[in-house]
């Protein structure tokens, strides 16, 4: 059974376009919710929860989202990691980004 295409709200268009652009994938989980590896996004409020806390995180918008999930990345990628610990660090979510393309 195929699953139903979700139709994004229109301030996801440019969220997507940017992680895109910036190599993150996402899934579009509703049409006002992005989630990004551990990171649930909601862009029409700017709230970002992260999978396993309790609340949201007091910063908000996509330039905090942006911040952590370069943090995240930059943490990945250390070298004293394996590629294997890479990998499990920063397991995201596939997208379909060539629906995002203009």
């Amino acid at each position: 059974m195929r699953s139903k295409k979700i139709e994004p709200i229109p301030e996801m268009w440019p969220v997507m376009k940017e992680l895109k652009a910036r190599g993150f994938r996402f899934r579009v989980c509703a049409p006002n919710h992005l989630k990004i590896g551990k990171f649930n996004f909601w862009p029409g409020t700017g709230t970002i929860h992260i999978d396993g806390t309790s609340s949201a995180l007091q910063e908000f918008g996509l330039a905090a989202l942006l911040k952590y999930l370069e943090e995240q990345r930059a943490r990945a990628n250390r070298t004293t990691a394996t590629p294997e610990e890479r990998r499990a660090r920063f397991h995201v979510v596939g997208s379909s980004p060539s629906e995002i393309d203009d």
